[in-house]
């Protein structure tokens, strides 16, 4: 094949071999002609992200918890506001 198709299988894991230049019957000019060598190794298994660490526990609990914190503290401050009158 030509360097154009390989060009449009660019990303698909497709490698290839040069054949070297060559002169095709009835096209005008010189050509590197590629020969498919198979495709990239996939790797077997997929990388595990990492374990949260302590600090970022911390922020996701937070985070969690944090609409019903602030519906607590809503409910405190309206009981003093409640009694200051």
């Amino acid at each position: 094949m030509s360097r154009t198709v390989s060009d449009l299988v660019a990303g698909s894991g497709q490698r290839f071999d040069s054949r070297g230049i060559h002169e095709l019957k009835d096209v005008p000019g010189d050509w590197e002609l590629l020969a498919a060598n198979g495709s990239a190794p996939t790797p077997s298994a997929q990388a595990q992200p990492p374990e949260p660490r302590l600090g970022d526990r911390l922020i996701v609990t937070t985070a969690r918890r944090a609409p019903r914190l602030l519906t607590a503290l809503n409910h405190v401050e309206s009981a003093f506001a409640g009694r200051r009158r």
